[in-house]
C-alpha cells in the first residue's frame, strides 16, 4: 500500500486492496482447480526445459510464446515468476527463498549487488538471481496444496 502525507493517495490504495482483503477474510482464499494445476504443471515443464543460464527476461518471453497463462501482460507474467521464486520453486543462488524467512532490505540489496550484469528494477530478487532449474520438492508442495 502506498502511503503519503496526502490522505487521498492512501484512500485510493485502500479502495483497490480492501475489497480483495475483505473477500479473503470472509470467504477464505480460493482453492486451485484442476485447470489451474494443469497450467502450473505446463509452466513448470516449460521452466524445466529452459537451458541453464537462461535469464528471467528470456523465461518471461518463453512463457508468453507458450500462451500458458493467456491474457496476461509481461508484468503479470513477471508477478507469477516472482511468486515462484519467492517460495523457492525457482531457485536463486543469490538469495534464499523469502517464504522461509524474512529477508531484510539491506540483505536483499547486498545480494543484488553480487549479481552479474546490471539488475533491472522490474525483475527483483530472488527471481533476478534465477538462472535455470526448478526445486522439485517445492514444486511438488505447491501442486499438492
Amino acid at each position: 500500500m502506498q502511503r503519503a502525507s496526502d490522505e487521498g493517495v492512501e484512500d485510493v490504495a485502500r479502495e483497490h486492496y480492501l475489497p480483495d482483503l475483505e473477500a479473503a477474510a470472509a470467504e477464505g482464499l480460493p482453492r486451485p482447480e484442476e485447470d489451474d494445476r494443469e497450467r502450473m504443471r505446463a509452466l513448470l515443464g516449460l521452466i524445466r526445459s529452459a537451458p541453464t543460464g537462461m535469464r528471467p527476461s528470456e523465461l518471461e518471453k518463453e512463457v508468453a510464446r507458450a500462451k500458458i497463462v493467456s491474457g496476461t501482460d509481461k508484468y503479470q507474467r513477471y508477478g507469477i515468476l516472482i511468486g515462484l521464486a519467492e517460495i523457492g520453486v525457482l531457485p536463486s543462488p543469490a538469495l534464499p527463498p523469502m517464504w522461509d524467512r524474512f529477508i531484510p532490505t539491506a540483505e536483499r540489496h547486498t545480494a543484488s549487488r553480487r549479481l552479474r550484469g546490471a539488475p533491472r528494477s522490474d525483475i527483483t530478487l530472488p527471481l533476478a538471481g534465477w538462472r535455470g532449474g526448478v526445486d522439485e520438492q517445492r514444486a511438488s508442495w505447491l501442486l499438492d496444496t
